[in-house]
């Protein structure tokens, strides 16, 4: 298994790699497929009845720094159908939000570094734009409540 020790490094193991699309300087493009064929149906929670449905292009999502290089992973954004529900869904993935392009560990990583800093600051430091590393930070910040 070629990819075994990079699948550790990257901290996710709910994916595995398939290969390397590009690596250049700067960046990483690494394919990635989850590791098990089928996701449990939201509604009635049942693996028998979902099959899946297709596929749209891959998702690209922004992941922690890789000996200093961006990486980007890009996972399918496969269609099931749960033929119990009659319902039609997106598999989930759990280092990633729905329809976000960050992942989990990135966004974690962004706040923490910028405790202290500005955001433009903390924008260089990830080589993001700051618009998103200032939504990264007001999603961080726990809601204010009125006392």
């Amino acid at each position: 298994m070629p990819f075994q020790y990079s699948n550790e490094l990257l901290g996710l193991p709910e994916i595995q790699l398939q290969k390397i699309i590009s690596m250049d300087t700067q960046n990483v493009h690494l394919e990635a497929s989850p590791v098990t064929y089928q996701q449990a149906c939201p509604i009635c929670g049942t693996e028998q009845d979902v099959k899946r449905d297709g596929r749209n292009k891959p998702r690209k999502i922004r992941h922690l720094s890789i000996f200093g290089r961006r990486s980007y992973l890009y996972v399918p954004s496969l269609h099931l159908a749960c033929t119990r529900c009659r319902i039609s869904f997106v598999w989930t993935d759990d280092f990633v939000g729905p329809k976000q392009r960050y992942s989990l560990a990135f966004r974690a990583q962004t706040v923490e570094q910028a405790l202290g800093s500005t955001t433009a600051h903390s924008a260089s430091m990830q080589e993001a734009p700051v618009s998103t590393v200032q939504r990264m930070h007001q999603d961080a910040l726990p809601a204010k409540t009125n006392v």
